[in-house]
């Protein structure tokens, strides 16, 4: 469940920063993601078996794989587990790999049973192939009820549960919330704005430590993103690496980072935005 979270999650930025797909060069993949709304198809694993699209709209999914760029490859064809997409009526089908999603390998398997290897090359700040076919087949098994409802573990009461219910958390320009990203793991985002056009973003994958009511950081995401006059985003991530962050409340009810990582967060405490009374 953590994996699919995060996918999506990952998936939400994504689609702000690319919007409409790149034209794509002629090869089999984007020939036939081109002809969709014509040609029957359908999505499979081991997990959900075989899902068919129904009234799940592909689009979002499909301008993502639009943007990367595909060609032939040499390398060995992994072994392990993988999803498939296939076309029943011309009795082909594309197999994406699991083992060293990185390395984007996806195979087409021929009617004949003739089989060639392609390597997909993302464009900047996208997923890898293979985690963008499990966000689609993701969406399929939940529109057609097989995905299980998150029974989240969290806090019962304090500040990382308040925040989770919705309090934001303020220092000067700089904002502060806390997410629950599955069962037992959080999300801490902090967005900065240097102006109406361009804001800093540091994301925090975290877990929870229940004796002292801490945060501790895993990994930090930074990403600078700048909005036209339409409003629309370009997101570039500065970097993406591990941390030691750790997050608390001080005995003045703020918010407070020690080893942000990051030198314009030193020093910075947060504290609560008055919540709107429920009507």
């Amino acid at each position: 469940m953590k994996k699919i979270i995060a996918i999506l999650t990952g998936l939400v930025l994504m689609l702000a920063a690319f919007g409409a797909g790149a034209e794509a060069a002629a090869d089999p993949l984007h020939e036939h993601l081109a002809k969709l709304g014509e040609t029957p198809y359908v999505i499979r694993n081991l997990e959900y078996g075989e899902l068919e699209p129904g009234d799940t709209d592909p689009a979002d999914f499909v301008a993502l794989l639009n943007e990367m760029t595909v060609e032939p490859s040499t390398a060995e064809t992994p072994d392990g587990e993988y999803i498939v997409l296939a076309f029943p009526e011309e009795g082909i089908r594309f197999d994406f790999f699991e083992t060293n999603p990185q390395e984007n390998l996806f195979r087409l398997v021929n009617k004949d049973g003739s089989e060639q290897l392609f390597k997909a090359t993302p464009a900047d700040g996208l997923a890898d192939i293979h985690g963008v076919m499990f966000a689609w087949m993701y969406a399929l098994a939940d529109a057609h009820g097989l995905t299980e409802e998150i029974e989240a573990q969290m806090p019962e009461e304090g500040w990382v549960r308040d925040s989770v219910m919705g309090q934001i958390w303020m220092d000067d320009r700089a904002s502060l919330e806390i997410f629950l990203e599955d069962e037992s793991n959080f999300k801490v985002l902090i967005s900065w704005a240097g102006s109406a056009e361009e804001t800093v973003e540091w994301t925090y994958a975290c877990t929870y430590d229940e004796n002292d009511q801490t945060l501790h950081a895993v990994t930090l995401v930074q990403d600078n993103v700048k909005y036209d006059e339409q409003g629309e985003e370009d997101r570039t991530t500065v970097k993406e690496e591990m941390s030691d962050a750790v997050f608390s409340l001080n005995a003045e009810d703020r918010v407070v980072i020690t080893n942000a990582g990051d030198e314009q967060l030193e020093g910075k405490t947060f504290g609560r935005v008055p919540m709107e009374p429920e009507v």
